[in-house]
């Protein structure tokens, strides 16, 4: 667990108070005993204590002193007049890894005071787009010769783990495979995993149950290594899920989190109020559970993971496609998408008949829909209809796309 860099970072605000600089002249900064002094700031310090007001120096690339009053000379003196100085922040949950060698600046990070990503998340793996497989050495090795902006941290995820054993299959595990699991998973703790992810809505998780899941858990409680999910239901099973998860944490000895915490579906709105109260429960009784929660109405994930049944992508993708395209099950396989989108799931929030979103929630439609018989190209062209026939009737559905 070596692999990421502790650092005390100054937040956002440094980037939007460098326009207050009153820095000394170059003449005075022979004499100066700080690099950067910020007067006047109102400190939150991650601890969960309450912001106080003080003063911070900085020597180098090193915080040597917080305290209500610097007065030493300094090479450059900034006058944040009441704004927030604030560690960098660590987003727990991020699918960085697609993007991070191309854009190795992360200026959509950065500009918001994020300064530690964590990978690795949603069990990783192939049924996971852009899921880092396992082992995570060579990810981590390029990431060490890669200059960039943020330090990174990873998680290792359990469908990859399972996926490096048995594949995509939906059955138990034996015990020689388990076994061998568990030497996946040892390695990723001496590689620098910092817990165990899992995505168990998505396959091979969607495969795999929690008594499984809980032996390879048990593995990281002597670091206390992190589990932290995309739990199995969001929807109608989110109370499970939330049960589930806390369970996993409560057996394997181990902090357990529950990622992107939402309630899907108008039929199931208010469930929050059961799973916020399991989390309670579970925290009085000594169980380290936490969650987070993203600031907008919408969720992005796979077609296939959100509609299609667990049984048609027994053994990936590819067979499921040949399950869509057999008389035989694809009346089965589309039986499911109809009751979600009616019972289980509810309208999406960005509804492809909204202006500009047809093309955004179509691509990944019509990526797998490529590959499939005539038929299955109509109900893109009935969406299609149906928008056009929507927009004749209310105008003001109509917008430029994106």
């Amino acid at each position: 667990m070596t692999r990421t860099e502790s650092v005390f970072a100054v937040g956002l605000v440094l980037l939007v108070a460098v326009c207050l600089d009153t820095a000394s002249n170059p003449a005075d900064a022979a004499e100066s005993r700080h690099d950067l002094v910020l007067r006047n700031a109102r400190i939150v310090d991650g601890t969960g204590s309450p912001w106080y007001r003080a003063d911070l120096a900085v020597q180098g690339d090193t915080i040597v002193r917080i305290a209500p009053a610097i007065t030493e000379p300094a090479a450059r003196v900034i006058d944040l007049g009441g704004m927030v100085v604030a560690p960098g922040f660590i987003d727990i949950h991020t699918h960085a890894s697609r993007d991070i060698f191309q854009v190795p600046t992360a200026d959509n990070y950065v500009r918001q005071g994020v300064t530690t990503l964590m990978e690795g998340v949603d069990g990783g793996g192939s049924g996971v787009f852009g899921g880092l497989p396992v082992p995570l050495k060579p990810f981590l090795d390029r990431l060490e010769t890669t200059p960039r902006s943020v330090n990174s941290g990873t998680f290792i995820g359990q469908g990859a783990v399972r996926e490096s054993v048995i594949g995509m299959a939906d059955r138990a595990t034996t015990p020689a495979e388990l076994e061998r699991m568990r030497a996946v998973v040892r390695q990723g703790i001496h590689d620098g995993a910092f817990g165990l992810s899992t995505g168990l809505f998505y396959i091979p998780g969607k495969f795999t149950p929690m008594s499984e899941v809980v032996e390879l858990q048990k593995l990281f409680a002597p670091y206390r290594g992190v589990h932290t999910s995309h739990m199995r239901d969001e929807a109608g099973g989110v109370v499970e899920s939330v049960r589930e998860t806390i369970a996993i944490g409560e057996r394997a000895g181990v902090p357990t989190h529950v990622s992107h915490h939402k309630v899907i579906g108008k039929a199931n709105w208010g469930k929050s109020i059961e799973t916020l109260k399991l989390i309670d429960e579970a925290r009085s009784r000594g169980v380290d559970v936490t969650l987070d929660q993203y600031p907008y109405t919408a969720s992005s994930t796979t077609v296939h993971a959100a509609l299609l049944p667990g049984w048609a992508l027994d053994g990936g993708l590819q067979q499921a496609i040949a399950r869509i395209k057999d008389p035989a099950t694809r009346p089965k396989v589309k039986a499911l998408p109809r009751r979600l989108s009616r019972y289980g799931r509810g309208r999406p929030a960005a509804h492809p008949c909204a202006p500009g979103n047809h093309d955004r929630l179509g691509r990944a439609d019509r990526a797998v829909r490529s590959r499939l018989d005539p038929p299955a190209k109509l109900w893109d062209l009935r969406a299609r209809a149906r928008c056009i026939r929507t927009r004749k009737r209310h105008p003001h559905a109509r917008g430029r796309r994106p």
